[in-house]
């Protein structure tokens, strides 16, 4: 589970940066948190047009996330990676 100290709600993030293996977020208010990875919880699409992504995501996945329905826009979605 995730500690509640990490959690941050209601927290509008509009960068994130990649180096190595640490994530960079920065939030519109400058609040900048490092990990070595988030759940955003957004649409897809919605993420694509409102966060920038340093390096910059490749064209097929930025594709893929702007043809993404937001059909279900109303309910929460998340992405787990797993090695």
């Amino acid at each position: 589970s995730v500690p509640v100290e990490r959690v941050r709600l209601n927290t509008l993030i509009n960068h994130a940066h990649v180096d190595d293996d640490v994530l960079t977020l920065t939030a519109d208010d400058g609040t900048i948190v490092q990990a070595s990875g988030a759940i955003l919880a957004a649409p897809p699409r919605i993420l694509a047009e409102s966060l920038s992504f340093d390096p910059p995501l490749s064209p097929k996945v930025l594709l893929s996330w702007q043809q993404t329905p937001t059909w279900m826009a109303p309910h929460a979605k998340f992405f787990a990676l797993y090695e």
